[in-house]
């Protein structure tokens, strides 16, 4: 799986298009695979938000991107509490 200049994602012959907010949210996840990111280091280094505005927009644009990547072997999860992990679940 790769994420293109072109605002996509692509694994093999699959290419999914993305909003340059989406392709900057998975690249951003993708960056910190495994890891569980808080929401406040995603509104600041996707969204530019110095602190939290209480906005659910992390949470809309993950629903779109499961949405466009469901064919694909990622798994964008919410850790309850915590934040979010993206984890890569296939070669």
């Amino acid at each position: 799986m790769a994420l293109d200049d072109e605002f996509g994602v692509r694994h093999g012959d699959v290419r999914v298009v993305l909003t340059p907010r989406e392709h900057a949210l998975l690249a951003y996840l993708l960056r910190r695979r495994f890891e569980v990111v808080p929401r406040i280091d995603i509104l600041r280094e996707v969204f530019g938000y110095s602190r939290d505005p209480g906005t659910n927009a992390i949470d809309v644009h993950l629903a779109h991107l499961r949405r466009k990547l469901a064919d694909l072997p990622i798994a964008l999860e919410t850790v309850r509490g915590a934040g979010f992990r993206a984890r890569v679940t296939g070669p």
